[in-house]
């Protein structure tokens, strides 16, 4: 895609977005581990103006070189450079004319036949469903101020509203003073009673696999926004869980519940192809 649609400069600017808000708020690691995945990049930062760039080189890049991008988009997308392993108990000794050093393993090794390069390079057959450019990530927080402290708010969980069959809770985090928050929604029912039927149980599990493929792509558009969303079933409930900044989280949230309600409604032939990938994935 970025051969026919050449590189985009937005596209680039929301990476570098995600990369500085990954580094900025970066998770606690283990030091020993972190320390010992950075020692082998240290030959590569041999300069002294280099070294201060080796914790955010894998987060951030500074400039957008459309032209560099461009050349290596058309190395990859070039079948010549790439290469194809093929393993098979079929082939006969006799076929493989090469030894591995170490091992001795038998290989064989040709270049790519005219017949298969040219397969290759055809265009796909028409199925429907196309290859594009991603769509602008919405869900990229914007703001990362700390709330004041709130001691009536972080000393135990506070019930803010009840209805008539709802409870709402909130408890504010005043020590770990970071931009972030969590949603716990707890949706009792017994429907299918599936806390007490094997069968039951089954088709909450399936239901659950076919959600979280119909889901698949806005899930990836939130995890890279540092979203994360979660649901399973309990003994007589399904509990659902959010996380993540809380600029964006309310705006998830209500994404998250839409697209479930619209999964109700989906077409009946689009149901039935996810159900059955969920099926050959579950045999």
């Amino acid at each position: 895609m970025i051969v026919k649609e050449a590189p985009q400069e937005w596209i680039f600017e929301e990476c570098r977005k995600i990369g500085k808000i990954k580094f900025d708020y970066s998770e606690k690691s283990g030091a020993m581990a972190y320390a010992t995945s950075l020692a082998p990049l240290m030959k590569k930062f041999a300069k002294p103006e280099d070294v201060p760039h080796i914790l955010r080189h894998r987060y951030l890049q500074d400039e957008f070189d459309a032209k560099r991008i461009q050349e290596m988009a058309e190395l990859i997308a070039d079948p010549t450079n790439s290469l194809i392993f093929l393993q098979s108990k079929k082939f006969e000794d006799s076929e493989l004319n090469k030894s591995e050093d170490w091992y001795k393993m038998q290989f064989s090794m040709e270049p790519y036949s005219a017949d298969l390069l040219a397969q290759i390079n055809k265009d796909v057959n028409d199925n429907g469903k196309k290859l594009a450019l991603p769509v602008e990530n919405t869900l990229l927080p914007t703001k990362f101020e700390i709330l004041p402290e709130q001691k009536e708010l972080s000393s135990k969980v506070n019930l803010i509203q009840k209805w008539d069959n709802t409870e709402l809770w909130y408890k504010k985090d005043d020590k770990h003073r970071r931009p972030k928050g969590q949603v716990f929604m707890k949706l009792y029912t017994n429907d299918l009673q599936f806390a007490k039927l094997a069968s039951g149980r089954l088709f909450a599990e399936v239901w659950l696999e076919c959600l979280d493929e119909f889901l698949r792509e806005f899930s990836y558009m939130a995890s890279c926004a540092t979203l994360n969303f979660s649901v399973v079933a309990a003994n007589e409930s399904f509990n659902l869980n959010w996380s993540g900044f809380d600029d964006s989280l309310f705006e998830y949230v209500n994404q998250t519940v839409a697209k479930i309600k619209d999964f109700k409604n989906m077409p009946e032939a689009e149901m039935e192809n996810i159900f059955n990938e969920v099926k050959e994935s579950l045999l």
